[in-house]
């Protein structure tokens, strides 16, 4: 008896550790595995599912930031913003509070955070593509030509 109630706590906690620590939506990955195995190149690609987001911290200040799909050769990366937790702008106003998880956090709070981390990666080298969640959901083929044409010039034929 106590081996099954271990082993059940054992699976709640896994079950706990992994959605906490989940910082990705599924249809994301989607569209990253999606370019992934359309793009010409395989190597120095990060995303979550495939090896883990790729990480830059500013030195200056110290913060770190983490981006959803990167392409560290050509120095591409795609955002993929979910819409209530980035705050789309077409669905949100700035003094709203849509992200369940900092439910005190504007919009424009949330805007002014983004804008930061794009704005730092530029000054990087780094070029930056926003995908916004409803843009890839209404047309997911036109969205992932998009961004095979950003990240490597692909020849949509």
């Amino acid at each position: 008896m106590w081996l099954v109630i271990c082993i059940h706590f054992l699976q709640y906690f896994i079950i706990i550790f992994y959605r906490i620590n989940i910082n990705y939506s599924k249809i994301s990955q989607e569209l990253f595995w999606n370019i992934f195995r359309l793009t010409q190149r395989k190597e120095h690609i990060y995303f979550a599912e495939l090896n883990k987001e790729f990480q830059k911290t500013n030195n200056d200040t110290g913060e770190g930031y983490y981006f959803d799909f990167v392409d560290t050769v050509s120095k591409k990366i795609i955002e993929f913003n979910g819409d209530k937790f980035h705050a789309n702008p077409l669905m949100y106003e700035c003094t709203d509070k849509p992200n369940p998880y900092q439910p005190d956090m504007t919009s424009e709070t949330i805007w002014d955070h983004d804008n930061k981390k794009i704005k730092f990666i530029k000054d990087e080298g780094y070029d930056v593509m926003v995908v916004w969640q409803s843009e890839y959901i209404k047309n997911k083929q036109e969205i992932i030509n998009k961004c095979l044409k950003f990240i490597d010039n692909y020849i949509i034929e």
